[in-house]
């Protein structure tokens, strides 16, 4: 009963990841994900790990990037920190979720971050902020970093990407979080 009752867990788990996945880069803007992220930073992944993981529903497959925290635009944490991204296992493998984000080692995102769930405080476990978008690639454009953020206005479907200066990214992920503390008051 009690394996049938996880089984069941795992999979309403992976179907709503994956749903929400699919169809949140064209639902959440920059400034709704800074109003729901404990911590928006710049990081450098430097591993990434396939890994089963106990949760209060049972154990299940994430990819945990281990990454190096190059700025926090908002929010404190350590320099380097663990994000899990739930994942699918198949063939003794672990793979991201589909439209979730696939982060390879050295590559550099933009995270919207909230303590992991279950994680003890101050462990630098964190899970991402709207699976789907809450990583945001960055390149780099000469001697500026430029982050890739959905583009709901000027593509097809809302789903294209358009370069954005890491500096103009991170004022307006500050000027969300600032609107967001006046609107919600003392």
């Amino acid at each position: 009963m009690k394996t049938a009752k996880a089984l069941i867990w795992c999979a309403a788990g992976i179907v709503a990841a994956a749903a929400a996945a699919k169809g949140a880069e064209r639902l959440v803007s920059v400034a709704e994900l800074s109003r729901q992220a404990e911590v928006v930073a710049r990081v450098e992944v430097v591993q990434v790990t396939g890994a089963m993981v106990d949760t209060d529903a049972g154990r299940f497959p994430f990819l945990i990037y281990e990454a190096r925290v190059k700025e926090a635009v908002a929010g404190a944490c350590p320099s380097r920190i663990f994000v899990r991204v739930p994942g699918v296992a198949a063939g003794g493998r672990i793979g991201p979720l589909p439209d979730a984000p696939a982060l390879a080692k050295g590559a550099e995102a933009v995270l919207f971050l909230k303590a992991g769930r279950g994680a003890a405080a101050g462990s630098g476990v964190y899970d991402l902020v709207s699976l789907g978008c809450g990583a945001l690639p960055v390149a780099t454009a000469g001697k500026e970093p430029v982050v890739l953020v959905p583009d709901r206005d000027r593509s097809p479907q809302g789903r294209g990407r358009v370069k954005v200066r890491f500096k103009d990214l991170a004022a307006e992920v500050k000027a969300a979080r600032e609107n967001h503390k006046h609107e919600a008051g003392p």
